[in-house]
C-alpha cells in the first residue's frame, strides 16, 4: 500500500520556497570563496572540497523538496512560481545586500518585488486543494 499524504497548501508553499532558498544558498557557498580568491586570499584545498560538497548537498535537498515532495502536498501550478520567486528574492538579498557581490539597479529590484507580490497574490486567487488528488487513494 502506498503512503498516504493529505494535501496541505502551507506545506506545499513552504517546501517550494525552501527549494528556492537552498538553490541560492548553494551558489553562494561557492561564490564566497571564489570572490575571496580573486581578492588574493588563498583558499585551502580542503575548503574547496567542503564548499563543493555543500553545494551539491544543498542543490540535491532543494531539488527534492521543491520538485519532488512539494507537489505531493498541493497543486503543481503553484510550485514553480513560488520556487522561482523565492530564488529571485533571496538572490537579491544574499548577493545584493548581504554579500555585496552583485549590483542590482532600481529596475531589477522593483521587478523582483513585482514578481514576488504576484506570487503572493497567486496564493490568494490561485488553485486550492483539489479533491481526489491525494496519493495513495
Amino acid at each position: 500500500m502506498a503512503p498516504h499524504f493529505t494535501q496541505s497548501l502551507p506545506m506545499c508553499y513552504g517546501l517550494s520556497a525552501i527549494g528556492g532558498i537552498l538553490e541560492v544558498g548553494s551558489i553562494a557557498v561557492l561564490a564566497v570563496p571564489d570572490a575571496r580568491e580573486k581578492e588574493g586570499t588563498p583558499i585551502p584545498t580542503w575548503l574547496s572540497m567542503v564548499t563543493l560538497a555543500s553545494n551539491v548537498s544543498m542543490q540535491l535537498i532543494g531539488s527534492l523538496s521543491s520538485n519532488l515532495i512539494a507537489p505531493w502536498f498541493g497543486p503543481v501550478s503553484v510550485v514553480a512560481p513560488i520556487y522561482f520567486s523565492a530564488t529571485l528574492v533571496f538572490n537579491l538579498i544574499i548577493f545584493g545586500f548581504i554579500l555585496g557581490l552583485e549590483f542590482f539597479d532600481r529596475i531589477m529590484i522593483v521587478g523582483t518585488y513585482v514578481i514576488a507580490i504576484g506570487t503572493v497574490l497567486l496564493q490568494v486567487v490561485g488553485p486550492g486543494i483539489q479533491d481526489g488528488q491525494d496519493i495513495g487513494e
